[in-house]
């Protein structure tokens, strides 16, 4: 039990620095780079991305010592023959055939080092992988792009081969050599085949939205948005944790509604007390990017406040989204993730000759997104709508516009802008409406601190 109780604090102190020291290495590239080169970066980052999760299979959740060999032999059949339509594609979008080349072995390098990690997570040592997947490999990336930066190597190029390096490094080092040869799409493929677009198409939709943006607005403003968006790990980084230690108890309150709320509720206030203050302060010293990354990103301070408002919403419901896919919701959570991916690209269309556009359509594509989540969530707990907080819900969103025309200078808004904010308040009138719908318990903090073993006590919060 010790070993055990050893090796979590091992894993979670690696988990919480490589957090911290992948978020700031990237701060690092930001400000060397400038917003415009970083905007290129997040591009081709972004096709990388949607190469190596198209091929992920929810590898991390099937692999193990027996099957490992079979996952290998597999995945690397699947991308040797695909290897030239991904060619082709990648020609199609006019990009240069170095950068190809680089393209396809950083995806081949990193879905190895993914499916590596895997195996080390499912036979109990996830602790080595963690700590050369996500450290090392974090290291000697940033490293390599300075001293490339240094040798007055673009910044693009430096940022790739630097990345094809560090990938290369974790593949050979936690390289476990396969016992036979063995190949089974049946395995690979069809087995949780709809969990696996259901983690499609949340990690994919970010990356769509990147590389169909930089085809749309200035890559200097794509590169402000990726900034924001590390801000945004961040904050999930800090509440992620609390969801998957409540995995257990989410599964045994399947179908017990009056404790699902409980645990939903108690979470999402949890979630919103750690993580409110850190937004908090974000929001109110914007001013800091300057300072942080230079005199590129000074102009874009209405795209990180922006961005994180919606951020901060859509992460309040991470909770519901594990609700819904450990209750077979996981279609709905598809669809919310497609429609958060249509509004996103819709609105950069249609804001495109705003600096901020980009910010407006993201942040409301998330609040489209923590919207379908509540309703959802509504609909399977047989949560009735009031319209109860509607006043408060107005008078705080006319507040929040308000401080948003100040914020960015506008003397009014658009109608378009003024939908999009009204989709926040209605998001307002249906959290509070879910926080006030049942005469029970329903914020149970002791419990939660009970159960998790938390050595503070914030006392009950109890609905009468």
């Amino acid at each position: 039990m010790s070993s055990v109780y050893t090796r979590s604090i091992k894993v979670l102190i690696i988990h919480a620095f490589s957090l911290l020291f992948g978020f700031f290495s990237q701060i690092i590239i930001a400000r060397l780079a400038g917003a415009e080169i970083y905007g290129n970066i997040n591009y081709y980052l972004g096709i990388i991305n949607l190469i190596v999760w198209l091929f992920n299979f929810g590898i991390v959740f099937k692999i193990n010592s027996k099957n490992y060999h079979i996952f290998f032999f597999t995945i690397n059949f699947l991308f040797i023959i695909l290897i030239p339509i991904i060619f082709l594609i990648l020609v199609a979008l006019k990009i240069k055939s170095i950068l190809i080349i680089l393209i396809i072995c950083i995806s081949y390098f990193w879905l190895f080092s993914f499916l590596l990690n895997g195996y080390y997570i499912n036979i109990k040592k996830q602790h080595k992988s963690k700590l050369h997947f996500e450290v090392v490999r974090t290291a000697i990336h940033l490293i390599l792009f300075i001293i490339f930066m240094w040798f007055e190597i673009p910044g693009l190029e430096s940022f790739l081969y630097s990345l094809l390096i560090s990938y290369l490094y974790s593949t050979i080092i936690l390289f476990v050599k396969p016992e036979q040869f063995k190949i089974n799409f049946n395995l690979v493929i069809k087995n949780n085949l709809i969990l696996y677009f259901a983690l499609l198409a949340e990690l994919g939709s970010l990356q769509i939205i990147k590389v169909v943006s930089a085809y749309i607005i200035e890559a200097k403003y794509l590169g402000a948005l990726s900034v924001a968006i590390l801000f945004r790990f961040v904050l999930v980084g800090f509440i992620q944790p609390i969801s998957v230690m409540l995995t257990p108890d989410i599964t045994e309150s399947v179908g017990n509604r009056i404790r699902s709320i409980k645990i939903l509720n108690t979470v999402s206030f949890v979630n919103a007390l750690l993580i409110f203050p850190i937004f908090l302060f974000l929001v109110t010293n914007s001013s800091l990017i300057k300072i942080v990354l230079g005199e590129s990103y000074s102009s874009f301070e209405s795209i990180f406040i922006i961005y994180l408002i919606g951020a901060f919403i859509e992460s309040l419901t991470l909770i519901h989204q594990r609700y819904m896919l450990i209750a077979n919701k996981t279609i709905s959570e598809i669809i919310a993730n497609i429609l958060f991916t249509v509004v996103t690209i819709f609105g950069v269309f249609i804001f495109r000759d705003y600096s901020f556009g980009i910010a407006i359509s993201i942040s409301s594509g998330y609040i489209v997104k923590a919207l379908i989540r509540i309703f959802i969530i509504k609909i399977n707990l047989k949560i009735p709508v009031k319209i109860k907080p509607i006043h408060f819900s107005l008078v705080f969103s006319h507040i929040l516009i308000a401080w948003f025309m100040y914020q960015i200078g506008m003397e009014k808004l658009n109608m378009i802008t003024t939908i999009i904010l009204s989709a926040l308040n209605i998001f307002i009138l249906y959290t509070i409406d879910l926080l006030l719908i049942t005469k029970c318990k329903i914020i149970d903090i002791e419990g939660f601190i009970k159960r998790n073993s938390v050595s503070i006590t914030l006392g009950k919060l109890i609905k009468k």
